[in-house]
């Protein structure tokens, strides 16, 4: 029942007739579960973000210019109900949706798996506040690098030692063939993340979190990232790799 509301965003009335019990008992069921999956499945299975040397392991070609990347970051918006209160509405607007909306950090290796799903925050938090109040930097050491679009300007929050792959940023009237060729090298690493974002947009709740699920808008969000985990490899390349050789010693 819960896998069922998370994937399609039924109605409590609609899962109600499903499973012929009544709708307090179809929410106090989703919700418990939530929590239980959020507490097995993110909060265990997703609480590090494994050293470079293991991304060295099962690093996919798009990734050989770029051995050091630790992660790749961005950021996803996800549809809300209004909340009752005006103060809050106008907290979570998001201007460039033209609606209300939260916001989401997700971090994927390059081998395509998830990673980091930060907590929502509302629509109109920059891209830079978002990654700062997440903490996902703290993690980084000396000699690692992340990747992200050229939204992501954080080079002046990032640990010591810690390099930022974005595509160039047109400061001249024309790129250089060493900026297209190095943009087009980040852009062809960088796709995996929009693309592991997409498998979690699949569960349709994120298209619209209805009002009673509001102070659990972050679980949502993370457990279904933890959930994208469990489908076949996003690279053919790495899922296709034999664990025992890839596996820790």
């Amino acid at each position: 029942m819960t896998l069922l509301k998370l994937r399609r965003n039924l109605s409590n009335e609609d899962v109600t007739e499903r499973f012929k019990i009544d709708s307090t008992t179809v929410s106090n069921i989703f919700k418990s579960w939530l929590m239980a999956l959020h507490h097995v499945i993110f909060k265990t299975f997703m609480n590090s973000v494994p050293p470079r040397e293991k991304n060295l392991r099962n690093l996919p070609a798009c990734f050989a210019p770029y051995p050091s990347t630790r992660l790749i970051i961005d950021r996803t918006e996800v549809t809300s109900a209004s909340p009752k209160l005006l103060k809050d509405q106008n907290r979570i607007w998001s201007n460039y949706k033209h609606k209300i909306t939260c916001k989401g950090l997700i971090g994927v290796l390059p081998c395509g798996a998830n990673t980091f799903a930060s907590k929502l925050y509302p629509g109109c938090t920059s891209d830079k506040q978002i990654v700062i109040a997440s903490k996902i930097l703290e993690c980084l050491v000396p000699g690692d690098s992340i990747m992200a679009d050229k939204g992501f300007l954080i080079a002046d929050i990032l640990p010591d030692g810690v390099a930022l792959n974005i595509p160039p940023i047109k400061d001249t009237p024309q790129f250089t063939e060493e900026q297209v060729e190095e943009g087009k090298k980040v852009a062809r690493a960088r796709i995996h993340v929009e693309r592991a974002i997409n498998r979690i947009k699949r569960f349709q709740i994120l298209h619209y979190i209805p009002q009673f699920l509001g102070k659990y808008a972050s679980e949502v969000f993370q457990v279904c990232a933890a959930l994208v985990n469990f489908q076949y490899g996003l690279l053919k390349e790495c899922a296709d790799r034999d664990p025992e050789t890839d596996s820790e010693e």
